[in-house]
């Protein structure tokens, strides 16, 4: 779905996915998150700080690849600390975002 200029539409298309690939990304979802630790709020989105540990990268990579795929107008950006420090995944997007995230993900961010 796109909006009149064009861009993707703030609105998740869940379509995409199969009944068990649904369920094994909100899975994915609430593992990262709660491994998450601290979660800033930024102005078009959010900031994950995150252990830099091979399977939480694997984890980062698999909720990206889905995530996309579901919310095509969400940007992601996964960045190391060399050598040991942690890891970040940002979800950012156009105007109106931030909102879109916090409801997306809301139960998620409570802890």
């Amino acid at each position: 779905m796109k909006t009149k200029a064009g861009t993707p539409a703030l609105a998740c298309n869940l379509s995409v996915f199969t009944p068990e690939l649904r369920q094994q990304h909100e899975q994915d979802c609430s593992n990262l998150f709660h491994q998450a630790s601290q979660i800033r709020h930024l102005p078009r989105g959010l900031r994950l700080q995150l252990p830099n540990e091979p399977a939480t990268l694997s984890l980062a990579t698999t909720f990206v690849t889905h995530e996309s795929q579901c919310c095509p107008f969400l940007d992601f950006d996964l960045h190391f600390e060399p050598p040991y420090g942690e890891l970040e995944l940002s979800i950012t997007g156009p105007e109106g975002s931030r909102e879109f995230v916090k409801e997306e993900f809301g139960e998620l961010l409570q802890d």
